[in-house]
C-alpha cells in the first residue's frame, strides 16, 4: 500500500505541473543531462516563461502610453480637404463695355471679373455640375488650461504602469514558487530513490538468511511468504519512485527549455516556529505585488473619476486658423461676388472648446464612481484573502514542524527495533515475521521524514511567496 506521503508527493507532480503545458511529454533518458544550480534553473525558466513575456509585452504597452502622454500639452492640428462638383459661374458684363473699354492688356476674362455686374447663374438650385470647387483648411490648437483633462490622463497612465510593474513583480514570484515545487520535488525524489535501493540492499540479505533458514527448517512457510510480501511492497514502490522521477525531470524540463537535471543531495529545512499572523499580515500589505497592483488600480479608477468631472469644463488655449479655396468659376471682385468659391484666409486667437453630450457624460461620470468603488471593495476583499492565505500557509509550516519531530522520533524507535531484531537473531530467536515488520516500518517512517521535509520545506516557500519575501 502506498504511503499516503507518497502519493501526496506523486499527485502534486503530476497535476500540479503537467496541465501547464499539456503537449510535453516525459523526456527520454539519453545520455548525460545537464546539472544546473537553483540560480541557473531560475534564469532559465524566467527565460522560457511564457506568462513573464506577456506581463513584460504588456508593461511596455503602458510605457509607450506614458511616453505618449508627454505630449498632450502639444498643439494638437486638424486638416482637411474637401472637393466637390459644382454650377461654374461666369462674370456677365456689358458687351458695349469691352468693346468700347480700353482694356490696357487685360484679359476679356480679367475684364469680366474687375467689372462683373452679374453673373451666367442666378440663386436658383441647379443641376448642372459643370464646375468643381476646392476647400483647404489647417486648424493649430495649443492647450493652454484644460481644468485637469491632462492631469488626470497622465496620473492613469502612471497608475496603469505601476500596475503593470506589479503585475510582472507577481507573475515571476509565482513562477519561482512552482520553480521551488519542482526543485523540492526532484530533490525528494533523489532522497526516496537511495532509501529503496538502501532497502532493497537488506531485503536481499534477509532473503539469503531465509534461504538457508528454510533449508534448515527454522523458517515456516507462512513467514517465507511474509517475507516476499515486503519484498514486493518495496518493489512496488520503487515503481512508484520510477514514475515520479520521469514526472520529476519532464517538469525540469518544462521550466528550463531543456534536459536538465539537479545534484542529488539532502535540502535543508527551517525548524524555527513563523512569526504571528499580525506581523505577518503587516509584512505582506507593504511587500506583496498584487497588493500595489490594488492600488495602482484604485489610483487610475480615482483618476478617471477627475477625468469624467473635468470633462463638464471647456479647454482654454491658442488657435490658428488657415482657410484656401478654389474654383473654376470666375473670381468676381465686385459686390456681385457670386459665392465664397475663392480666396484664402488665415485666423488666430484665444478661444474655449467643448463638446458637450450631457447623457453621455453624466454616465461616464457615474460609472467611474462605480468603479472607483468597486477597486475599494476588491481592495478590501483582497486583505481577507490575503489574511486567510498567510494564516493556512502559517499553520501549514507550524504542522509540518511537529510531524517532522514526531517522525525523527518514530525513525530513531523503528531503527532501535531492527537492532533489536539484529540481537534476537545472534541469540537464536529470530522471528522473520518481525524482521520483515521492523524493517517496513523503518524505511516507511524514512520515507515519511522524507516526504514531510519536503511539504515543509514547501509550505515555507509558500509562506515567504504570501508574505512577499525572497522565495
Amino acid at each position: 500500500r502506498m504511503h499516503n506521503g507518497t502519493k501526496f508527493l506523486l499527485v502534486f507532480l503530476t497535476l500540479t505541473f503537467f496541465p501547464i503545458s499539456p503537449g510535453h511529454s516525459a523526456p527520454k533518458r539519453k545520455g548525460v543531462r545537464t546539472r544546473v544550480t537553483y540560480g541557473e534553473l531560475l534564469k532559465l525558466a524566467i527565460t522560457h516563461a511564457p506568462s513573464l513575456r506577456m506581463a513584460r509585452l504588456k508593461l511596455a504597452g503602458y510605457d509607450a502610453m506614458l511616453s505618449g502622454s508627454k505630449l498632450l500639452y502639444a498643439p494638437t492640428f486638424t486638416i482637411s480637404f474637401q472637393g466637390a462638383p459644382s454650377p461654374k459661374f461666369t462674370c456677365v458684363v456689358p458687351r458695349a463695355w469691352i468693346d468700347s473699354a480700353d482694356l490696357g492688356g487685360m484679359s476679356e476674362k480679367e475684364f469680366r471679373e474687375q467689372y462683373c455686374v452679374g453673373t451666367n447663374r442666378d440663386d436658383s438650385v441647379t443641376l448642372d455640375l459643370d464646375g468643381y470647387a476646392l476647400r483647404f483648411q489647417v486648424k493649430a490648437v495649443q492647450p493652454l488650461f484644460t481644468f485637469g483633462k491632462i492631469s488626470y490622463s497622465k496620473a492613469m497612465v502612471r497608475a496603469a504602469v505601476r500596475g503593470g510593474e506589479a503585475n510582472l513583480a507577481a507573475k515571476s514570484r509565482d513562477l519561482q514558487l512552482l520553480l521551488r515545487k519542482a526543485w523540492y520535488g526532484r530533490k525528494a525524489v533523489h532522497l526516496i530513490a537511495a532509501l529503496l535501493k538502501d532497502a532493497e540492499t537488506m531485503m536481499s540479505k534477509a532473503k539469503v538468511k531465509a534461504s538457508a533458514w528454510e533449508k534448515e527448517s527454522k523458517i515456516t512457510p507462512v513467514q517465507l511468504i511474509r517475507l516476499k510480501l515486503g519484498e514486493n511492497q518495496i518493489l512496488r514502490k520503487k515503481l512508484d519512485v520510477g514514475k515520479m522521477d520521469a514526472i520529476s525531470l519532464a517538469t525540469l524540463r518544462l521550466f528550463a527549455g531543456k534536459d536538465v537535471d539537479i545534484e542529488p543531495g539532502n535540502f535543508s529545512v527551517n525548524k524555527t516556529p513563523p512569526k504571528p499572523l499580525k506581523s505577518l499580515m503587516e509584512q505582506a500589505l507593504k511587500r506583496r505585488p498584487e497588493v500595489r497592483a490594488l492600488e495602482a488600480l484604485r489610483a487610475a479608477k480615482t483618476a478617471k473619476v477627475g477625468l469624467a468631472r473635468a470633462a463638464f469644463y471647456p479647454n482654454l488655449g491658442i488657435f490658428v486658423q488657415y482657410t484656401l479655396k478654389l474654383s473654376n468659376s470666375d473670381d468676381p471682385k465686385s459686390v456681385y461676388a457670386n459665392d465664397g468659391l475663392h480666396g484664402n484666409s488665415l485666423a488666430f486667437g484665444v478661444g474655449l472648446e467643448m463638446k458637450f453630450d450631457p447623457a453621455r457624460m453624466i454616465t461616464d461620470l457615474r460609472l467611474a464612481r462605480l468603479e472607483r468603488r468597486e477597486a475599494d471593495a476588491q481592495i478590501a476583499a483582497a486583505k481577507d484573502m490575503l489574511r486567510l492565505k498567510l494564516a493556512k500557509a502559517r499553520q501549514e509550516v507550524v504542522y509540518q514542524i511537529k510531524r517532522i519531530k514526531l517522525l525523527s522520533r518514530a525513525v530513531k524507535l523503528s531503527r532501535s527495533w531492527t537492532l533489536a531484531i539484529s540481537d534476537q537473531e545472534e541469540q537464536g530467536t529470530f522471528n522473520p515475521k518481525e524482521m520483515v515488520d521492523a524493517l517496513t516500518s523503518y524505511f516507511t517512517m524514512k520515507l515519511a521524514l522524507i516526504e514531510a521535509r519536503y511539504e515543509l520545506a514547501y509550505a515555507w516557500a509558500a509562506l515567504r511567496h504570501a508574505t512577499g519575501e525572497t522565495i
